[in-house]
């Protein structure tokens, strides 16, 4: 696997290093999601397919937008729907496979699997935690729809201490305030609907506190949904749709 550091490899270098090559590639955001990409990469077989990383959405977006410059060469493109799950998918990005939620985290955690490491007060807490989260993110949604430059990164540490089980006195209550048809919408199916890094800070928050004997940390909580037998239905469609590409461009994956 391909990459530059956190950050992924520049568009002009990966566009070179298309244009000669015929490994099979798969072209990822690259924004810090190390493990998940590795296990991708075993998933689909070490050595059929090299996977680059960019150096975030819109260095992969402006690399398909110049597919053009290598469009001989056996190249699929994955990118989070990031908030296009909110406001739809543009047209012209119709040969991306994206993810099922917002990130590729949340196609991976989005079944539960691990919440019976909770006791009952974890569970609690995971609930009331969760809740105000998406009252908070429902605001930042709506605004997002009139202000892309609307941060949707939201840690519950923000507003809640999680070793003493309660809210903590945050301005963050008065500056966003639930929006109710937003609020409605994500609670329907939060763990697919909230960006997946914030959600999995909350599971850590929760299943890492110091009265814990054993802690989880945020690679541990999706190590261990990437290691079940069964695999969460989005992430396993993925990785289906992932090999579909390959295989219509010529190569079995």
């Amino acid at each position: 696997m391909s990459k530059k550091g956190r950050d992924g490899l520049e568009p002009e270098i990966i566009i070179s290093t298309l244009k000669h090559t015929n490994i099979p590639t798969l072209l990822v955001e690259g924004t810090g999601d190390v493990g998940i990409y590795r296990w991708l990469e075993k998933r689909l077989g070490v050595g059929k397919v090299d996977i680059l990383q960019c150096g975030g959405r819109s260095d992969l977006l402006e690399i398909y937008s110049r597919r053009g410059e290598f469009d001989t060469k056996p190249v699929v493109f994955l990118a989070d729907l990031d908030d296009y799950i909110y406001f739809g998918v543009n047209i012209k990005y119709n040969e991306i496979i994206f993810t099922s939620g917002y990130s590729i985290e949340n196609d991976i955690i989005c079944d539960n699997s691990i919440d019976y490491l909770f006791d009952e007060s974890e569970k609690s807490d995971f609930e009331n935690a969760l809740t105000r989260m998406i009252e908070i993110y429902s605001e930042k949604v709506s605004r997002r729809s009139s202000d892309p430059s609307e941060d949707l990164a939201l840690h519950p540490s923000t507003y809640y201490d999680f070793e003493r089980s309660a809210f903590i006195t945050s301005n963050i209550f008065e500056q966003y305030q639930k929006d109710e048809l937003w609020f409605d919408h994500i609670k329907a199916d939060p763990k697919i609907l909230i960006r997946g890094k914030n959600i999995v800070s909350l599971y850590a928050a929760i299943l890492s506190r110091t009265s814990r004997q054993s802690k989880f940390s945020k690679a541990n909580i999706v190590e261990i949904h990437l290691k079940q037998s069964a695999l969460p239905m989005p992430i396993a469609r993925t990785l289906v749709k992932i090999r579909y590409k390959f295989r219509a461009l010529g190569i079995a994956i």
